[in-house]
This record gives C-alpha cells, structure tokens and sequence, in this order.
C-alpha cells in the first residue's frame, strides 16, 4: 500500500495530526502538487491510501478510483467538505468533542469518523535543566526577567472573552500582581515561546479542536488556564494540570482562580509537573497503540 499525505501549502507547528510521519513508509507532498502526484500512483496502479489533512474544501480530487481510499485529518467543522466526504473512508478527529459534534450533522456517517489523538514531539520541560536553561534565555531575550508571564490565545477567544480578560488582567497588574505582563498572540507565537511563561489562557471558541496545542504546553510543563468549553476539558483537569474556568461566570471566579494561580508557585509547579506526567503517559499509550485511536 502506498501511503501519499497531502499537506497545507502553509507550514504549521501545530499541524494535526502532528506524529512524526518519518516514522512510516510514505510520501508527503502539498496541495499544490497533489493533483499531479495521485495521477503519477495511479498511473503505476498503485495500491495508493490518500491521507489528507486539514480543510478539504480545497480537495481537487474527484476520481472514483479513490473512493474507500481517501482519509481525511480534521482539526475543526470543515466548512464544504464536498468530494472528499463522499470518497472518504475514514475521517480522523482529535477529540471527543468534534467527533460528537460531526456525528450529529449530516455531512458524514458516523461510520466514518474515528478519535486519533494527537501525538507531539517530546521537548524539554520547564522544570529540568534543560528546560530551564531553554526558560532562562528566552526570559532574558524578551526582557521578562521578574515578570509572571500569562500568554491568551487570540484564536481561541470570542470577542467578549477578550474584552472582560482584558479588564480583569488589569485589574489584577493595577492591585495584587504588578509583575503580571497579560498578553493576547496568535497560537503560533504562544508556540514558540511556552518554555518563558507562567501559563497558557485558552479561550472558549468551539470552532476549532485545541487539543494538539494543549498537549504541546503540558510536554512544556506548562499549567493551563481555560474556559470550559469544546475540547478543553479533555485535557484540561481542574486543579490537578490546569484550571477550568466557567464561560458564564466571568467576574469573581476567574479573579479568584487567577489571583489563586498567581500567588501560588506551588501550584503552578504541581499543574505543570502533572501535565507533563500525562504528556508522557499519553505518549507511550499512543506509541503502544501505534497511534490508532478508538472509535
């Protein structure tokens, strides 16, 4: 069987499904190139499996040979998924979350949609050395030395999430915490810099999976602050690897939490060091599996 991964043009960190594809026999190709490459296997009469990832609303493919042979990579609602879902056999998702969430519209058959969950690359930690030499110099590139760094994920926040953190983080930096610095990125930039910061803030938008990141900052070592909604609460277990926040509750309790987490170096080590300790298990459960998740 040849195994051909279509790629986003677009390079992403946090691609899903984010496994080290050098692991399996195959070839990896891009959007671009694939109309050319599928006819190439199918040319030789290939016994070729289609793995696409991503948005298949781009899929320019419409041949029915490949039909039973196409699978797709889904990390959110796709919005016209056409051709792809007829000719799909398997649609591979990384949470519960979405997977109950496709299974209730009729796009797809339930049939077809299976959890795989996300598998990063292992990364030093924040709490041994390597990881703390990592933590150190990115502290002193970005000038946050003596700072506790709380970094928002732009992506994951509606606009009303973002106006009232606003004003309680600064809340917060103006009273009890003036060595706070809050900051909204984009989830890439938040990517990069996970070894500097005190935590992650993840939003309650439910139009993307954030599963593959949230398992990024917990191989980090990094507690996760969260609003509990879609795919957070999959990894995100309150007071023991991050804290849950309630998307209704906005005022006293997220104040509380967060002064909570702030206060208490001892908390953030215990949330990072237990994210990490299911991190490691997650990765020598998926490796045990070979990566095939249940359905």
């Amino acid at each position: 069987m040849a195994d051909l991964w279509v790629l986003p043009d677009k390079e992403d960190p946090l691609l899903y499904p984010p496994f080290p594809l050098e692991n399996h026999p195959q070839s990896v190709t891009t959007v671009t190139d694939a109309i050319e490459k599928v006819a190439e296997h199918l040319a030789q009469r290939d016994d070729l499996c289609l793995h696409w990832v991503g948005e298949p609303n781009t899929f320019p493919l419409g041949s029915e040979e490949l039909r039973g042979r196409v699978h797709l990579y889904l990390d959110r609602h796709p919005c016209n998924p056409g051709r792809a879902a007829r000719l799909a056999e398997r649609i591979h998702v990384p949470s519960y979350y979405l997977k109950e969430k496709l299974e209730r519209v009729d796009i797809f058959h339930p049939g077809q949609i299976a959890l795989l969950e996300p598998l990063p690359a292992d990364r030093p930690h924040r709490w041994q050395p390597a990881g703390a030499t990592m933590r150190r110099d990115l502290r002193e590139k970005k000038n946050w030395r003596g700072r506790k760094v709380i970094l928002a994920i732009k992506e994951s926040l509606t606009p009303l999430e973002t106006f009232r953190l606003r004003r309680i983080m600064n809340r917060l930096k103006k009273g009890a915490f003036p060595e706070l610095l809050f900051s909204l990125e984009p989830m890439r930039s938040v990517f990069e810099w996970l070894p500097g910061i005190e935590a992650v803030f993840v939003g309650g938008a439910t139009d993307q999976c954030f599963s593959p990141f949230l398992l990024e900052a917990m191989a980090a070592g990094i507690p996760l602050l969260a609003i509990d909604a879609g795919d957070r609460r999959e990894w995100v277990l309150h007071g023991h690897t991050g804290l849950l926040l309630s998307k209704k509750e906005t005022g006293p309790q997220w104040v509380q939490s967060i002064s909570l987490f702030l206060r208490n170096g001892a908390l953030r080590r215990s949330l990072g060091l237990n994210g990490r300790f299911i991190f490691q298990w997650h990765r020598s459960r998926w490796k045990t599996s070979e990566g095939k998740g249940g359905t």
